[in-house]
């Protein structure tokens, strides 16, 4: 909403703006989240002897997400609880 002053733009639209470029960046922080995950579990299948420690990098990524005050979408955090409950299924687990 762009609400014309004296002054030029009203203190209204310059909120609106700021939230729009704040929204923008939660997506983009939330995309390039995933793609690091994404990363990570490649790495998961081809050094499955590394699994537990690409596991905590896995787990640092999400709780970076989560210290920025954003809500982890469902189907990361079902992820995680899957990762985890895996692990600990593994034989050799540390």
């Amino acid at each position: 909403m762009l609400e014309r002053q004296s002054g030029g733009v009203g203190v209204r639209a310059a909120a609106g703006l700021h939230k729009s470029s704040e929204m923008e960046g939660n997506v983009m922080a939330l995309e390039a989240l995933k793609i690091q995950i994404a990363m990570l579990l490649e790495q998961m299948e081809k050094q499955p002897h590394d699994a537990h420690e690409i596991y905590e990098q896995i787990h640092e990524k999400l709780n970076e997400y989560r210290a920025m005050g954003l809500p982890l979408p469902e189907d990361l955090a079902t992820l995680e609880e899957q990762l985890a409950l895996d692990l600990d299924r593994r034989p050799n687990h540390r």
